[in-house]
């Protein structure tokens, strides 16, 4: 995604959202799993999903910590799209 288009959820599960945002609070699956009443397994498996929607690592593993990835600008994308319905 170059930015320049406004982003499309056509076929994505928006619930994903949810999961995208309090991984991006906590950085961390488990605890993201923990807080959404999930499975470490069922939140590792939304991640995967988010990944493979949007063609981007978003998160990164750093030492047993997720990272976002910020310098694709997903995060800004999603949510500036999200806010501007």
């Amino acid at each position: 995604m170059d930015g320049g288009e406004p982003m499309r959820f056509k076929g994505l599960d928006l619930n994903l959202l949810i999961a995208f945002e309090v991984l991006l609070e906590t950085r961390s699956v488990s605890r993201a799993a923990e807080r959404m009443n999930l499975s470490q397994a069922a939140m590792s498996s939304a991640l995967g999903r988010l990944r493979e929607y949007f063609g981007d690592e978003i998160l990164v593993e750093r030492v047993k910590l997720l990272r976002s990835a910020e310098q694709t600008g997903t995060y800004d994308q999603v949510f500036s799209a999200n806010n501007n319905r």
